[in-house]
């Protein structure tokens, strides 16, 4: 990303933090809509479209697009939707969007530079495009293939029985996890010589809960994908099969409005939990003997 993608994610970080003043509007699933005539500062919507009609300073949005019919006199920031600059709207800033395309019709115009992700879907936003689509398809794919060739068999086979044996312990090994992760990430303050030179705990504690999470996705796919009936019968038969065909359940779950982030969270839950919990895969969950043996 260049200097001014960056700096529009500045703006943004500035904006969540102190976007109180009487001429802002902040709000959370439900739309904002500028009307003409109607003059704003910042906008922020958070899970919910901005559509601006009149004229506004910066504009950010959250797992939704931006629609401007109107001139935005600052930057536009989208996370999880696009934006579409409308015939005889103009946008005198730059404009950054992740997980949906700029499209600028004639008639619009910029005068800021224009940095889109399309490929990169966020799960549960609003609007599909379908660079997202196959982005997000290829991404559930290739790892699912690249844990399995790492991971093995044997171990993916023992996290689906785990997954089938402890369903809610894995939920509650995966909550707890997540926790201490994203608790390492609130508090810098430990790690400040560390902090301020290379971003160590940062990288260190991503890896930390990248790890769990790759190897236990392959063991709720397997265990999706060997789930599916089709004619009486599983849909996929092998264990590779049955991880591919769970990838794609997975992916087309993300894929649902706001909803998707709700499959993501126990995506991640369950995922980190059956790794730990079985060990990444070392350990199978013991067999409950019949009653008198």
């Amino acid at each position: 990303m260049n200097t001014s993608g960056r700096v529009a994610i500045l703006v943004l970080c500035a904006m969540l933090a102190s976007a109180a003043r009487a001429d802002d509007r902040v709000r959370y699933f439900r739309d904002i809509v500028v009307e003409k005539g109607e003059a704003l500062e910042d906008v922020v919507c958070i899970g919910c479209a901005v559509q601006v009609k009149g004229v506004t300073s910066d504009v950010v949005a959250f797992w939704a697009g931006v629609d401007v019919e109107g001139q935005p006199s600052g930057d536009i920031v989208v996370i999880g939707g696009g934006v579409r600059v409308r015939p005889g709207a103009k946008v005198d800033g730059d404009i950054v969007t992740f997980g949906g395309p700029v499209i600028i019709e004639p008639g619009g115009s910029t005068t800021g530079e224009v940095e889109a992700y399309p490929f990169c879907h966020f799960p549960g936003q609003r609007q599909i495009y379908w660079q997202g689509f196959v982005g997000l398809m290829g991404f559930s794919l290739v790892l699912a293939m690249l844990a399995y060739l790492l991971v093995r068999r044997r171990r993916v086979e023992n996290m689906t029985k785990t997954l089938r044996a402890r369903p809610w312990m894995s939920l509650l090994f995966g909550l707890i996890f997540l926790v201490i992760c994203f608790g390492l990430y609130r508090l810098p303050w430990l790690f400040v010589r560390l902090y301020s030179t290379s971003g160590f705990v940062y990288i260190a504690t991503t890896i930390l809960l990248a790890i769990p999470y790759a190897t236990g996705f392959i063991g709720v796919c397997s265990l999706l994908g060997s789930s599916v009936p089709l004619r009486g019968k599983c849909l996929a038969a092998g264990t590779l099969q049955a991880a591919l065909c769970g990838a794609v359940l997975v992916a087309l779950c993300l894929l649902i409005p706001l909803a998707g982030l709700l499959a993501w969270a126990l995506l991640m839950m369950w995922a980190t939990g059956v790794a730990l919990l079985s060990r990444f895969g070392a350990r199978a969950p013991l067999a409950i003997s019949p009653a008198g043996q």
